[in-house]
């Protein structure tokens, strides 16, 4: 359990609670308190009993108001998640009880809710319905919200209470130090000046000049919006213009990203960012550099001291959990088996551990469904355990070293890992080797800034060549032929129709424009069927057939490779499908493939060929201690064993709502604004029950019994439950005994 979450302030702590609806907190209390003593009225039978305090029917129905636990319903992915919802329950409930001694005064909790309010705009009584809004959307009323916030504060200090006393060693602090190299590190920085522009191709034309030697300080000067009367000089103070160290911040995310991935002197492309264009020249790049313990050691014992503290409430509340004692009382709607699913050396996992370090991961939570299902049991769930039981070997292995490690499990075995992996290195060999095996990932692809021109007929498409190569402007020579002209901008491989995009890419036909860069195509014929042209000289489609003419060929028919037009006599003929000719003329800056020099791409092979490193040195000690530690993983056995009893139970269920005298049983759950609730029908011939639960909802559930009296309240003829209207019932309920049905309970 990560408690140390809660170290957060009850601001930030609270305001998380407004979006429980629309996301998934898996380690918040349920909403409202766990004896359900705070709302009045009915709170339903007893589902569990934690040390002796009961949990109602109303706590646990508030619980599965949570999506994360609707997501899936059958199954094991569905089996996983009422334990997760049990095991919260029970988490919540010990802490409850932990800190049930520590005072809360009302003025702590009204300068709490008072705080929340101002964080979230809701404050002042004008905007007492807006308040309600907010926390209703999240199941609350102003007193559960007040019960919450109370009980929220009341383990903040009870868990400082906790930790008054704990103190760091000079040892314990050395030892944080030599783990945690990374984040004393001085940020990498840069050199830099810097042209800011607000045209695109004003920003491209400057580019230009300075790849091609022209002084960039004079460009700044001429051109920038900023920083210009320093010559683009990024840190220099004004009325000086020599570039000092920056960090990323000095620039925006993308032009800072692209001016320190150079990792070393260089001229970036152009980079658009908050409606600016952007040029950096990096001079000198000044990579992380480690900072002497002496002068970070004030910030090394304050992190010791939080880490440490973290483990010591770790350590209490997993006590309290196993020390728990967790009764389910008969007839209860919830279960908690919670078995071992993994042994190493003196230490467990159990199911409800892997199903919280599983469903707590939030790219698990958005994908999950009922077609994900699948995919959770076989390839998540058993990374997820691997990486849980890596981790218990090295917090074991940790003791090994020597070294005074504090911290939560987590902590510690991250430590560990960075100690066994210190001695990484990054050899000339080794970075020339993974160069040479990875030279795809250092390959910048093949690009043009590429023109279209379209024509109706070959002769207009061979006037525009003729009149640009004798240096007529092409916008100017496209009119005159009756050419519509469409710019491209910038085209890899693959971005354009076939035909173009082998006409770019995959052949040399261009001839060199007077005085630029571009070059141009000859006439291309581009065809296809009549039936799909819409209008004359639109672009090709998938499946037209191209060919190309030179400027000083004839007119009159496509060029060899076209499909051929069809004559008016020929109208009738079905042997012989009738085409439409465009034509095309494509100028273009064309710039090959490439691939990144050594040279160019050195720091980032060193840091790759050094995690490697890293991670090799942790792969061999962790298998190492794996020799030495008894690991067993039994998720296998648990699996088949889950799914044998949700077999047995379905078969159970099927018995009883066929009227074999056994008991029938049903199910309803719903995510919030959806609803189900169903119950089995009991058998008329033995008078047994049919039972059935429906979780909050607004869809309607019902049940049948041919026998039995409501318990939920209520009785009939054998009409069954109504599980739920547009004011959001739910459906579903038990029944047994003589005449009736069930009548749904109401939803919260």
């Amino acid at each position: 359990m990560k408690f140390d979450r809660r170290t957060n302030t009850i601001i930030l702590w609270v305001i998380s609670i407004g979006l429980l609806l629309g996301m998934i907190i898996t380690f918040t209390p349920t909403l409202g308190r766990l004896g359900g003593r705070s709302g009045g009225g009915s709170h339903g039978a007893v589902e569990l009993k934690v040390n002796g305090q009961p949990i109602y029917q109303d706590a646990v129905a508030r619980s599965r108001q949570n999506p994360l636990y609707n997501a899936v319903s059958t199954g094991e992915v569905g089996a996983d998640l009422q334990l997760l919802m049990v095991h919260n329950l029970v988490q919540s409930a010990v802490l409850a009880q932990a800190s049930a001694k520590v005072h809360v005064s009302g003025g702590d909790v009204n300068k709490a809710v008072d705080d929340f309010r101002k964080a979230r705009g809701v404050a002042g009584r004008k905007n007492d319905q807006a308040y309600l809004n907010l926390i209703g959307n999240a199941g609350f009323t102003d007193p559960t919200f007040r019960s919450y916030v109370r009980q929220s504060l009341r383990e903040q200090k009870w868990q400082s209470q906790l930790t008054k006393d704990v103190k760091t060693s000079d040892a314990e602090v050395k030892a944080w130090y030599d783990t945690h190299h990374s984040s004393y590190q001085t940020g990498e920085q840069i050199k830099a000046r810097e042209i800011v522009l607000d045209d695109a191709k004003q920003a491209v034309d400057v580019q230009k000049q300075a790849i091609g030697g022209a002084d960039f300080a004079a460009l700044a000067k001429k051109y920038s919006k900023e920083l210009a009367d320093r010559g683009g000089a990024l840190g220099a103070a004004k009325g000086t213009s020599t570039p000092q160290p920056v960090g990323k911040p000095a620039l925006p995310t993308a032009v800072a990203n692209a001016a320190f991935g150079l990792k070393g002197p260089g001229i970036t492309d152009v980079v658009s960012a908050a409606g600016r264009y952007y040029i950096v020249k990096v001079e000198q790049y000044l990579p992380a550099q480690l900072q002497a313990f002496d002068k970070v050691k004030d910030q090394v014992q304050s992190d010791t001291l939080k880490a440490k503290k973290s483990g010591v409430v770790e350590q209490t509340v997993n006590k309290l959990m196993s020390d728990a004692k967790v009764v389910v009382p008969a007839g209860s709607s919830v279960s908690y088996d919670n078995p071992v699913v993994a042994t190493i050396g003196d230490s467990t996992i159990r199911a409800a551990d892997l199903d919280q370090a599983t469903y707590s991961n939030p790219q698990i939570q958005q994908a999950l469904s009922p077609q994900s299902a699948s995919l959770v049991t076989q390839f998540f769930k058993p990374a997820v355990l691997g990486q849980m039981i890596d981790t218990y070997v090295a917090y074991q292995g940790a003791q090994k070293l020597g070294l005074k490690l504090v911290g939560t499990r987590q902590m510690v075995a991250q430590a560990a890992l960075n100690y066994v992996s210190r001695d990484a290195k990054a050899t000339p060999d080794a970075m020339q080797k993974y160069y040479g095996s990875n030279k795809s990932s250092f390959t910048i692809p093949a690009e043009a800034v590429a023109t279209r021109v379209d024509f109706a007929s070959k002769a207009g498409a061979e006037a525009f060549r003729k009149a640009v190569l004798a240096g007529k402007a092409v916008d100017a020579a496209a009119k005159a032929s009756k050419g519509t002209v469409k710019n491209l901008g910038t085209v890899q491989p693959g971005d354009l129709p076939t035909e173009l995009d082998a006409a770019l890419f995959k052949t040399n036909a261009f001839t060199p424009l007077p005085n630029t860069k571009q070059g141009m195509t000859d006439v291309l014929v581009l065809t296809k069927p009549a039936s799909s042209q819409s209008q004359s000289g639109s672009s090709s489609s998938s499946g037209s057939s191209s060919s190309s003419s030179s400027s000083g060929s004839n007119g009159g028919s496509s060029s060899s490779g076209s499909s051929t037009q069809n004559t008016a006599g020929e109208a009738g003929s079905s042997s012989q499908q009738q085409t439409v000719s465009s034509y095309v003329v494509l100028l273009a800056v064309r710039t090959p493939q490439r691939t990144r020099s050594f040279s160019e791409v050195k720091d980032q092979v060193q840091q790759a060929v050094l995690t490697n490193q890293e991670q090799q040195l942790r792969t061999d000690w962790l298998d190492k201690m794996k020799k030495q530690v008894k690991v067993v993983n039994d998720l296998t056995k648990y699996e088949q064993d889950l799914k044998a009893k949700l077999q047995s139970q379905q078969s159970s269920q099927s018995s009883g709502a066929a009227g074999g005298g056994s008991a029938g049983s049903g199910s309803g759950s719903a995510s919030p604004g959806t609803g189900s609730g169903s119950a089995a029908s009991g058998s008329a011939a033995s008078g047994s029950a049919g039972s059935g639960s429906g979780g909050a909802g607004s869809s309607a559930g019902s049940s049948t019994g041919s026998s039995g009296s409501s318990s939920a309240g209520g009785s009939g003829a054998s009409t069954g439950a109504s599980g739920g209207s547009s004011g959001g019932s739910s459906g579903g309920a038990s029944g047994s005994g003589a005449t009736g049905s069930s009548a749904g309970g109401s939803g919260n």
